[in-house]
This record gives structure tokens, C-alpha cells and sequence, in this order.
């Protein structure tokens, strides 16, 4: 079964239009999972106050070592 259209012109733009289709989908799942990922890290500092204690420490001494430059 064929999931992309052949164009019959050329090998060379059938095999881009089915890498581009490939590359499309692992990228949506990639950008999916991330966006899982970061709702769940949202979740951790809404509902963690270690870890939001964490984070803002952590962003106090980044900046910290930034003014000091």
C-alpha cells in the first residue's frame, strides 16, 4: 500500500516528498512528546514546593552569575 502520491517525473522528488512526509510525522510526535513532557513539569512546580524552591534557586544564582560577568 502506497501512503504517498507518486509524481512520475522523478526519482529524485519522489524520494524528497517521502522523506519530507517521514520527516513530518516524526517531528509531530517529537514536538508532541515535548509538549507531555513540559505539561508535566508544569504540574511538578505548581504542585512541588521543593521543587519550585528548586527552580527559583536555581534561576536566582543564573542570573547571579550573569550580573557578576
Amino acid at each position: 500500500m502506497k501512503h504517498y502520491r507518486r509524481t512520475n517525473k522523478n526519482v529524485l522528488v519522489d524520494a524528497y516528498a517521502f522523506i519530507y512526509a517521514v520527516l513530518f510525522i516524526v517531528c509531530g510526535h517529537a514536538f508532541g512528546t515535548l509538549d507531555w513532557i513540559g505539561k508535566k513539569l508544569v504540574y511538578l512546580i505548581d504542585n512541588s514546593d521543593f521543587f519550585a524552591g528548586c527552580v527559583w534557586t536555581a534561576a536566582a544564582f543564573s542570573i547571579w552569575e550573569y550580573l557578576t560577568k
